[in-house]
């Protein structure tokens, strides 16, 4: 009797930490998702979009939204290294595909203080939709960073005055990547910064008018290219070749003088 009292001790132990271990790992665990919008700035006062739901893809769940609550993005602010969060939730582990932003109406650009419309096709029937395969692995929080490039993005339409809004981005996960920062000098010459690897162009921000520093954030590991330009006539540009990227860090550059 003893010994099938123990036996059976034994096997209820073992169903236990079976149980547990199903419950850590299993498909109710979960982690975090933070979307992060940031943008490569362009020739205009404003890039407002209007947002009026973000979701997520998984093969076993469809769409999940993250964000419900409509709000308009200047993406012009967004630079320098300031960022808006565009969503964040807690998710069922596992693998997902893709990111879809659903635009409301209203979207616009201003310039020379004009308002002028701005179409994006399809986005307010089916979303934008953004390729980018991640894992939501439990207890964990998966950061990504959405960063638009207004310059190549935003496009005039012959002969109508309106504009259109053909996306073109980059997704990087932060954890992923590093920075870099640094000034142009001076001030006034209102700089460009434009990143480049293996001569196509990654990013751009513009320089503090009032100090002149700039931030460029989160880029993959590696080696760039960084060009500085001013925008304003008298000023000339510089080139500056092998800037490092190293995960986590921020890269400090010498102050360029233009």
């Amino acid at each position: 009797m003893k010994t099938s009292y123990i036996a059976v001790i034994t096997l209820l132990v073992g169903i236990a930490l079976i149980i547990g271990c199903d419950t850590m790992t299993g498909p109710g665990s979960t982690g975090n998702f933070v979307l992060y919008l940031a943008d490569a700035p362009g020739e205009f006062d404003e890039v407002n979009i209007v947002v009026e739901r973000v979701e997520v893809h998984k093969a076993d769940e469809g769409w999940i939204t993250i964000n419900n609550v409509p709000d308009t993005y200047n993406l012009l602010e967004l630079t320098n290294g300031v960022t808006a969060v565009l969503g964040e939730a807690t998710l069922n582990q596992g693998k997902y595909t893709e990111i879809r932003l659903l635009i409301g109406s209203g979207s616009n650009v201003v310039l020379n203080d004009d308002t002028l419309s701005l179409a994006i096709p399809s986005g307010i029937q089916t979303g934008l939709k953004l390729v980018q395969v991640f894992d939501i692995e439990p207890d964990y929080t998966y950061e990504l960073l959405l960063d638009f490039d207004a310059h190549r993005s935003v496009h005039e339409l012959p002969q109508t005055g309106h504009y259109v809004l053909q996306p073109a981005y980059r997704l990087q996960p932060i954890a992923t990547s590093g920075s870099v920062a640094g000034s142009v000098l001076p001030a006034e010459a209102r700089a460009v910064v434009t990143v480049y690897e293996n001569g196509e162009v990654v990013t751009t921000t513009y320089a503090d008018e009032n100090s002149g520093e700039f931030k460029v954030i989160h880029l993959p590991e590696g080696s760039y290219s960084f060009h500085f330009e001013g925008r304003e006539e008298g000023y000339g540009e510089y080139m500056m070749d092998g800037v490092t990227v190293s995960v986590g860090e921020t890269t400090v550059l010498n102050a360029v003088n233009l």
